[in-house]
């Protein structure tokens, strides 16, 4: 399968089968952390089983892609971590540095927390590195957990927290030019 040619291309076909609007979050904080995560899109867009189509990103080293995936959570999950020791990860810990950090942000409308998956992530809209690129690609998706950002827009929600330019936040350039 042809990797992308440009920020919008499709890699994959799902067909007929019903599928689910997701937001994956990657990073790197080791090694040629850029190459990792073209490295990360490129073996997403080459999977055996298609797992996103309709792919959109921002380029930071800590990245938000969307797309769709006839997969279930906990199915997106597994291929995930599979994908992750693919790349090359090496379990050190749970804060630890890592080759790859591949994350599922959001699955459509979904609200499930499990021990090994909490849908939205858990930190998400405390992680400006992954709100704000995530509002740039989905601004009109309407938070889904309950409580007081039930509903709201998360385009609102990015302006509400982080106002203003983020300082740590640099645009690293296009990986596929």
């Amino acid at each position: 399968m042809p990797v992308f040619s440009s920020v919008r291309s499709v890699f994959s076909t799902i067909g007929r089968r019903q599928s689910a609007e997701i937001a994956l979050g990657i990073g790197s904080n080791m090694g040629d952390r850029r190459a990792q995560l073209k490295r990360a899109v490129d073996v997403l867009a080459q999977a055996e089983k298609p797992i996103l189509s309709d792919i959109r990103m921002l380029p930071f080293y800590n990245m938000v892609i969307t797309g769709r995936t006839p997969l279930s959570p906990a199915a997106l999950l597994n291929e995930l971590k599979r994908l992750e020791q693919r790349l090359g990860r090496v379990l050190r810990g749970h804060w630890a540095p890592r080759e790859i950090d591949l994350d599922i942000l959001a699955y459509d409308e979904v609200v499930m927390q499990t021990p090994a998956l909490v849908i939205p992530h858990a930190s998400l809209i405390e992680r400006p590195f992954a709100l704000l690129p995530l509002a740039h690609l989905w601004p009109n998706w309407r938070y889904p957990v309950p409580g007081p950002l039930h509903g709201v827009p998360l385009r609102a929600i990015a302006e509400r927290r982080y106002p203003g330019p983020q300082e740590e936040m640099r645009n690293i350039g296009m990986l596929y030019p």
